[in-house]
C-alpha cells in the first residue's frame, strides 16, 4: 500500500510540473531531493515520478540526502548549479532545509 502511495506522489509531483515542460523548447528538468532512498517509499516515489518524467520527456535528477541536512543542502545547491528548472523536496529536516529553498 505505501509503495503504490510513494509511486501516486511521485506521478502528482511531475504531473504538477508538467505545464512548465511544454513551455520549454529545449527540454526540461527536475531535480528531485530525497531523504533517504534506502526506504522502500521513496524508492516507489522515485519509481513514479521517473515513469512520469519519461513519459513527459522530462530529465529527472534524483539525489540522496541520506537524512543527513548538511548533504541535502549540498545536493541541492548542487542541482541549483547544474541549472534545473525546478526542485521537488523531500526535507531530512524541514527548518534546516529553508535556506536551501530561498536560495533556489
Amino acid at each position: 500500500m505505501l509503495q503504490k502511495l510513494g509511486k501516486l506522489l511521485g506521478v502528482i509531483g511531475i504531473l504538477s510540473l508538467a505545464p512548465m515542460a511544454t513551455m520549454s523548447q529545449e527540454g526540461y528538468t527536475i531535480g528531485v531531493s530525497i531523504s533517504r532512498l534506502s526506504n522502500p517509499f521513496f524508492i516507489s516515489l522515485v519509481e513514479g515520478a521517473q515513469e512520469t518524467a519519461d513519459r513527459l520527456g522530462v530529465e529527472l535528477i534524483v539525489v540522496d540526502a541520506a537524512d543527513n541536512p548538511s548533504t541535502e543542502a549540498a545536493n541541492i545547491e548542487d542541482l541549483i548549479a547544474q541549472g534545473v528548472d525546478a526542485i521537488l523536496i523531500n526535507p531530512t529536516d524541514s527548518d534546516a532545509v529553508v535556506p536551501s529553498v530561498a536560495a533556489a
